[in-house]
């Protein structure tokens, strides 16, 4: 394999690569440990899986071939026209009467999924229609909300309708009735809504409870406290398509975790206005969508100022970060801060470094530009992963990041780095994962390596790096556990790395 070929040697690692062991477990004592040992976009605990950051790839590669995808789409258009035209005559497996009665295909059956009720305004009682309209324009005013979007053709609407379609809906307990109003918005405005990436979307491939009699509290993926009071809701990978309806405010004063991993949301400009009035919101997961601004995070991200949990990797952010508003000024409580596989630009952004809660950071396979001399005035005591490949990174690894008492895994792969390994590092003993392949290193591999006991991935090839690979490297990797232990070098020629010690020469 071409050590120079970046995009091979990240399909080698996405293929072969744990990621769940990045995450501390919850009982090693590590701070702010993960609940969930799972990489970003995943729901099961423990499980793996290859982040989906081809997504962005394929964006990237149509940008760049606009023309020639243009062609073929025609093509191809024409060709499902003719398969449709010859499969007008089957039968339809499912009637209405099917989904009226709970009764849904699975995503087995065509991918049908749960699609929105039409409704119409005559088909309700007008008077329960009208007092249920002047309490939500009397919440709408509370929350300085845009009443015109009961009126016209809108998800707020249909939710309207919708509960009107129980001619008990005013007499129902307040909270209730509001909670289970503010999910209808949240089904319309994100169930079978094209955008420009996805112009035909499938519906919700499961939606357990949602729009039927059951309490809020019991709609799939939604969590409540001991009030009855929805604090979360958990809907990822589930085909959402559209965007967050801005009366998300409406459960905002309770509301902490939003998990919207790998599903296919199209939000820009003021459609993250909904996001202005979540300043109590813990955890933000959106990765693996197609999230848009030009100008770095959008300037209303700033309002999430209890934010401790931020995931925005595989979406389609352009621009330099911060260049717009001072977001990231704003996320003081910020433990986890993933945004992979974006087209961010410009240097980093000198509010992380005053991240002293840090605990993870993935900033890798952006088009960003700087060195790392943040690390050397950041407070990172509990930097637990800080993933940075994929940039161009220049500069030397400063002497501070041995100072970093937690660091357990760092990747500066394929960037430009120069100057030496800095013998500080010997000073990490939580070390485990460390890739400096791919630079312009030079110099010994340093000899306080051998302090490193847990070390299982020690990757340095693709450097000019000479001398002995430390007998203490090549030992504690041949006696970790780790299914994916490796440890490269270029021993084909000028590291001294036997086939007993080194994994792969180069």
């Amino acid at each position: 394999m071409n050590i120079n070929d970046k995009n091979a040697i990240d399909l080698h690692l996405e293929d072969v690569e744990d990621y769940s062991a990045d995450y501390p477990p919850t009982d090693a004592g590590y701070p702010n440990a993960e609940a969930n040992m799972a990489p970003a976009g995943n729901s099961e605990e423990g499980v793996s899986r290859s982040p989906n950051y081809r997504r962005a790839a394929m964006i990237s590669l149509v940008r760049n071939n606009k023309w020639a995808f243009a062609v073929f789409g025609v093509v191809f258009i024409v060709l499902i026209g003719i398969i449709a035209s010859a499969g007008s005559n089957k039968e339809n497996t499912y009637s209405n009467s099917s989904f009226a009665q709970g009764t849904y295909p699975t995503d087995d059956d065509y991918g049908v999924g749960i699609p929105p009720e039409e409704m119409h305004g005559k088909s309700v009682d007008q008077d329960v229609l009208k007092t249920l309209k002047n309490t939500l324009q009397s919440v709408y005013d509370r929350h300085n909300l845009d009443k015109n979007l009961l009126d016209e053709i809108t998800p707020q609407r249909q939710a309207m309708l919708w509960m009107a379609q129980n001619k008990n809906v005013n007499a129902m307990e307040h909270t209730e009735k509001l909670q289970r109003y503010a999910l209808a918005a949240l089904f319309y405005s994100t169930n079978m809504v094209p955008s420009v990436h996805v112009e035909d979307p499938k519906a919700w491939k499961v939606a357990d409870n949602w729009m039927s009699g059951a309490n809020s509290c019991d709609w799939m993926g939604v969590e409540c406290n001991d009030e009855n009071a929805i604090i979360a809701i958990y809907l990822e990978q589930n085909r959402l398509s559209g965007k967050i309806p801005v009366d998300i405010a409406i459960l905002s004063s309770k509301m902490q975790t939003l998990d919207f991993t790998d599903n296919i949301m199209h939000m820009r400009d003021d459609d993250f206005d909904a996001f202005l009035s979540l300043s109590n919101l813990r955890t933000l997961l959106m990765d693996d969508n197609f999230l848009f601004h030009d100008k770095g995070l959008p300037p209303q991200f700033a309002a999430l100022t209890s934010l401790e949990k931020l995931r925005l990797s595989y979406n389609i952010f352009e621009g330099e970060l911060d260049s717009e508003a001072p977001v990231l000024g704003s996320l003081t409580k910020l433990t986890h801060l993933e945004m992979e596989s974006n087209y961010f630009n410009g240097t980093m952004p000198a509010a992380i470094a005053k991240m002293d809660q840090l605990t993870y950071l993935y900033m890798r396979r952006n088009n960003m530009a700087f060195n790392l001399d943040f690390m050397k005035n950041g407070q990172f005591d509990n930097m637990f992963a800080m993933w940075l490949d994929g940039n161009y990174v220049s500069g030397t690894i400063p002497t501070e990041i041995g100072l970093m008492s937690s660091l357990a895994s760092f990747s500066a792969a394929n960037t430009t780095l120069k100057g030496t390994i800095p013998y500080e590092i010997g000073n990490l003993n939580q070390l485990r994962r460390l890739w400096l392949f791919g630079n312009e290193l030079t110099g010994n591999i340093p000899q306080a390596l051998n302090e490193l006991e847990l070390l299982e991935v020690v990757e340095l090839h693709g450097n000019n790096l000479v001398g002995n690979m430390p007998e203490g490297v090549c030992s504690s990797v041949r006696n970790s556990d780790y299914i994916y232990k490796s440890l490269t070098s270029d021993c084909v020629s000028a590291v001294t790395c036997g086939s007993s010690c080194c994994t792969q020469c180069y």
